[in-house]
């Protein structure tokens, strides 16, 4: 039992819940039973929470619906929930089903699975080897619930739970029939989904092993062509990573906490929201100012290195310079806005850069001016620095290889950064790390996207490879890792990288 002092909540009182926190509770089931809530874990705010609490002696996990909708939400995850179990498809057990007594909440209690982990937290701990054999469960996983003529529309990896080798599908909201006319394709468009949101550099490789698991499963006779389902893939990806980067992270969410005025735009990472950082975000001229590191002074943008409690947080403005550039600027999105998307897309399609940490904007009603983006500082050398010092040729080829699989992964992606001097690739640990993101894209697939995208890539490399003379060692070294990454030599040759054996990818 909690301690006497922690509060008791209405249903009311859940509105006011903005995001996770450690905070203890009480909610009134029912006249005899009450949860006792020990953290808030999620909040989609005035629709859903969702806590982890004790009941009955028991750990579960609740969801708590609100507002107009939240029968309606509760009965479709209940359904959910029901479906998966009836189709023998390993789930949380629902425990409870009820709206609250003042019935302006409705609650699902679901058992807690003991000693499991979420399969996004589970991928990142991995490495490559560990990955792909997750990724060959989670398949079959997709494939049994398509067997049992259900999808899950929702497939991030954190609705999977891992306790051995037993995989838990989570979250009923996100269930639905397979549709009755062109199932198949309906089927191979869900699990495409699955698969690309996963890391592309270890699934690429495993792909055909992938597709043949899950044909066999299936009890097809054929496995679906390669080509097309990597075609499906990329704009599974490339719309997952729009609508994540051009919309959720500029609006409130679960990641984002957003404040909009006729003045100005605010986001800040959930994350790193604190007090001192919005103190910081009332004045941040003041970061510009003599007592901080200056990194760069321009026209352009001014860059400023500031501590914030244990962190060390690079505040970027980007200057009007003059009123015709103002002008220019009133109306388009902000270097500073697409700064800020671009990390949460590589972030989320696993690329290294620093973590957003905020962006603000000033306006005027619809008229932008001044923008700030704020990252953790990396504390890291770029990659002519790095390069720079004293190391073995086996380290320096170890490196390059990095690199190399790190252009490789954006070719994958089909995103061009934009600027590829040395600067803007910093390494630490070894790995390498992308910051200033400003002028980054990625491009949609079809036959304009990709012919765009090649030639913007072939740019990127040769940009890349001007941080060193020709015949210079590391030049040599990096040459050399493009041509064992790369499957394409006439790429390489596009972008000025003489091909002397046959190409091999790794």
């Amino acid at each position: 039992m909690l301690p006497a002092t922690v509060p008791t909540l209405q249903a009311s009182d859940l509105y006011a819940i903005e995001r996770p926190s450690e905070r203890r509770f009480v909610i009134m089931l029912n006249a005899a039973d009450d949860l006792h809530v020990e953290a808030v874990v999620r909040v989609v705010k005035h629709r859903r929470v969702v806590v982890r609490a004790v009941w009955q002696s028991r750990p579960v996990y609740a969801k708590l619906f609100i507002g107009r909708d939240a029968a309606r939400y509760a009965e479709r995850d209940r359904r959910g929930a029901q479906a998966l179990a009836d189709a023998g498809v390993m789930t949380p057990a629902l425990l409870y089903a009820a709206a609250l007594p003042d019935s302006a909440a409705h609650v699902l209690l679901y058992a807690a699975v003991s000693g499991a982990m979420n399969a996004d937290q589970a991928w990142n701990s991995m490495d490559s080897a560990q990955r792909s054999r997750l990724a060959f469960a989670l398949v079959r996983e997709v494939a049994l619930h398509h067997q049992a003529g259900l999808q899950q529309t929702d497939l991030y990896l954190k609705n999977f739970m891992l306790q051995g080798d037993t995989i838990y599908t989570l979250d009923g909201d996100g269930i639905r029939g397979l549709p009755s006319w062109y199932t198949r394709r309906a089927a191979l468009q869900n699990l495409a989904m699955l698969l690309g949101k996963l890391d592309v550099l270890d699934v690429w490789p495993v792909l055909p092993g992938l597709l043949d698991q899950y044909a066999r499963l299936r009890g097809w006779e054929h496995s679906p062509a390669l080509g097309r389902f990597k075609r499906m893939m990329a704009a599974q990806r490339y719309h997952l990573a729009q609508g994540y980067a051009q919309r959720k992270v500029l609006r409130q969410c679960s990641d984002v906490n957003v404040q909009v005025s006729s003045s100005q735009f605010l986001a800040i990472s959930s994350e790193r929201d604190t007090p001192a950082l919005r103190s910081v975000l009332q004045a941040p001229d003041l970061c510009m100012g003599a007592e901080h590191v200056r990194l760069k002074s321009g026209n352009t943008c001014t860059v400023s290195l500031i501590q914030l409690g244990e962190r060390n947080i690079v505040v970027k403005r980007y200057n009007i310079k003059t009123f015709w550039h103002g002008l220019n600027r009133a109306l388009r999105k902000t270097r500073a806005a697409a700064s800020w998307s671009n990390a949460f897309r590589l972030q989320l399609l696993g690329v290294a850069t620093p973590s957003p940490v905020a962006l603000l904007e000033r306006r005027m009603g619809c008229i932008r001016r001044e923008a700030y983006f704020l990252a953790e500082y990396l504390p890291a050398p770029d990659v002519a620095g790095y390069f720079a010092a004293p190391m073995e040729q086996a380290r320096r080829d170890a490196s390059a290889l990095r690199i190399a699989r790190l252009f490789y992964q954006l070719y994958l992606l089909m995103i061009v950064h934009g600027d590829c001097k040395a600067s803007n690739i910093k390494i630490a640990d070894d790995q390498p790390v992308l910051i200033d993101l400003d002028s980054m894209r990625q491009y949609a697939p079809g036959w304009l996207g990709e012919r765009r995208f090649l030639r913007g890539h072939v740019r990127d490399l040769r940009r890349f490879l001007r941080n060193w003379s020709p015949g210079d060692v590391v030049r040599v070294a990096i040459e050399q890792a493009f041509v064992m990454t790369y499957k394409d030599p006439a790429l390489l040759r596009a972008a000025g990288i003489h091909i002397e054996k046959d190409v091999k990818n790794i």
